[in-house]
């Protein structure tokens, strides 16, 4: 019996290693640092929210490029394809402005609670928005039409191995994670988003934790819920539920310990649940 949960132990060892491997071997998460790159992010938002959702309207046509006023105290992150080179998706990290706190953040254009209308509370946070994918990474139906959605395991077989033919169940996650370290190097560890529904469900699939912020709330054609994540809390869940998807999320360890230094939590994270009981595992990226 010991054996048996040794070998195991070592294969599940082996497939957390192959998973974080072939993320990396696919994706690379580039921070835009000049103007060429700051474009890309913000053509693929208008490719996503103008173009695709009508949610939106471009900022400049002529160059098809979505930005706004948050931009200018934002840092941009993009997902790039290694085999492609193409742009799989974007994200924003917005900073709170300590001169403007209640003006910060479009959340707080959206929602009025509490924890994002007080100024001691706001300048807590950091705002992560404008989280999407180019629609070649969203091509099955189940994909929602932001971000694709979560999948259980698919796998096929091709010469006596095992092939994922989704790389991860999440393709955001190298976003998020880099998302993450740009809010610990700013010295916050509490994170506003606006979330999907289907998004919010995949949170808790994988095992992310948030705290909602009252009801959700409907701009354009989309209803958001504004929620609150505190990036300790995060990685202390997902390490114990979905240690799959916690290597990619924290680097293998590497921010979760720096996430650890500052454990101090601001507010109690209800875990969302849906009924799973064991650990979601990684589907193929098509």
């Amino acid at each position: 019996m010991e054996h048996e949960s040794f070998i195991s132990a070592c294969r599940a060892k082996a497939h957390r290693k192959s998973f974080y491997n072939a993320y990396n071997k696919t994706f690379e998460v580039v921070r835009a640092e000049n103007k060429w790159w700051k474009e890309q992010a913000w053509n693929l938002r208008y490719q996503v929210f103008c173009k695709e959702n009508k949610w939106l309207e471009s900022s400049d046509p002529l160059k098809e490029i979505e930005r706004d006023q948050y931009d200018v105290h934002a840092d941009q992150f993009l997902l790039v394809h290694r085999e492609t080179n193409k742009i799989a998706g974007t994200l924003r990290v917005v900073m709170p402005e300590t001169g403007r706190p209640l003006t910060s953040f479009q959340t707080q254009e959206l929602c009025n609670h509490p924890l994002v209308q007080d100024a001691a509370n706001a300048v807590r946070f950091c705002e992560i928005s404008r989280l999407c994918m180019a629609a070649s990474y969203r091509r099955r139906d189940r994909d929602g039409a932001i971000l694709p959605a979560y999948y259980e395991q698919e796998q096929v077989s091709s010469g006596g191995f095992s092939l994922f033919r989704r790389y991860i169940p999440y393709a955001p996650l190298g976003l998020i994670a880099a998302a993450f370290e740009a809010v610990l190097a700013a010295g916050k560890k509490d994170c506003l988003m606006m979330l999907e529904p289907d998004t919010l469900m995949t949170f808790a699939r994988i095992g992310i934790p948030v705290e909602r912020l009252g009801d959700p709330v409907q701009d354009g054609p989309f209803s958001w819920q504004p929620v609150a994540l505190n990036i300790p809390t995060v990685f202390e869940h997902i390490a114990e539920i979905n240690p799959l998807c916690w290597e990619v999320l924290s680097d293998r360890g590497r921010l979760h310990k720096w996430a650890g230094k500052t454990m101090n939590q601001s507010f109690d994270l209800p875990v969302l649940t849906t009924g799973f009981s064991e650990n979601p595992q990684p589907g193929a990226h098509s």
